[in-house]
């Protein structure tokens, strides 16, 4: 009796784990990088699961820094986004402050990098709550120049979801 609990109770994780929704980062570029201008960001936000992601908010933004934690923020606001079906696509995306000829000298061909980042807070069909995506791009800096209009890559660090919590 025992052995069939526990069948039972693999079987019916498995099944969440398969069913689940899965957000994640379909495409992100940077769509304006031009001195005296805004700096300007798009991000698709894509669920690969097979039901809806429900009550998704978005907290995203984008800056320049040496290094991430000196480019984020104290506070960011939260969009809601409402459902987001098996499948679907959302595109979020936003504007930092002007670039100065400094700051864009130096994402070019310094210290500085761009960063673009965010956290995706949804809850799952199976009533969770907490579900979440915390992702971070980086371009500019030690990997040459800005790309624009281009996908942009993964930072080596802060890309990681409630199934995958960073280490502590």
């Amino acid at each position: 009796a025992k052995a069939t609990e526990a069948s039972v109770d693999t079987m019916e994780a498995t099944a969440r784990r398969q069913l689940k929704a899965y957000v994640f980062v379909e495409f992100a570029s940077i769509t304006n990088f031009s001195a005296g201008q805004a700096l300007k960001f798009t991000v698709k936000l894509k669920n690969y699961g097979q039901t809806p992601a429900y009550k998704v908010r978005v907290v995203i933004g984008a800056g320049m820094a040496p290094s991430f934690p000196a480019a984020v923020p104290a506070t960011m606001p939260e969009h809601p986004a409402g459902a987001l079906g098996p499948g679907a696509a959302i595109d979020v995306g936003g504007e930092s402050g002007q670039v100065s000829q400094q700051q864009w000298q130096s994402c070019n061909n310094g210290p500085l990098s761009v960063f673009v980042y965010g956290r995706v807070v949804f809850q799952d069909a199976f009533g969770n709550t907490n579900r979440y995506l915390n992702f971070r791009l980086q371009t500019g800096g030690a990997q040459g120049t800005v790309l624009i209009n281009t996908p942009l890559p993964s930072s080596p660090q802060g890309n990681y979801t409630d199934d995958d919590p960073p280490d502590a």
